[in-house]
C-alpha cells in the first residue's frame, strides 16, 4: 500500500528583481509606450512611386521617365513585374540635376 505524503501548497517566493520607485517605473512605461507607437507608425517599406508619380514629381512625361530609365539615370525596383521607384532616390536625383 502506498502512502502519499501531503503536498505542501505552492508558496510564492519573493521576487529577486529590484523594486523600482513608482515614478521611475511610470517613466519607463511611458518611454516604452512612446517607442512602440513610433515604431508602429513607421512604414515597413520606403515609400515607392510609379512611373506616373515620378513623372509628376519631376514635371516630365511618362515617356521622359522611360528614357531616364533606359539611359540608366534612374533605376526601378521590380516588385512582381511592376516597376516602382524609391521616393528619396528620385528626390536626390532631382536635387542633383538642379545644382
Amino acid at each position: 500500500m502506498n502512502h502519499h505524503e501531503p503536498v505542501e501548497p505552492h508558496t510564492q517566493r519573493e521576487s529577486t528583481l529590484p523594486v523600482l520607485p513608482e515614478a521611475m517605473e511610470s517613466a519607463i512605461d511611458r518611454a516604452v509606450e512612446e517607442r512602440i507607437q513610433h515604431v508602429a507608425s513607421q512604414s515597413p517599406l520606403p515609400p515607392l512611386w510609379t512611373v506616373k508619380e515620378v513623372g509628376k514629381y519631376l514635371n516630365v512625361s511618362k515617356r521622359t521617365v522611360e528614357h531616364l530609365i533606359a539611359d540608366g539615370e534612374i533605376a526601378p525596383i521590380w516588385i512582381r513585374g511592376q516597376r516602382r521607384f524609391d521616393r528619396e532616390t528620385i528626390k536626390a536625383y532631382a536635387h542633383a540635376q538642379v545644382g
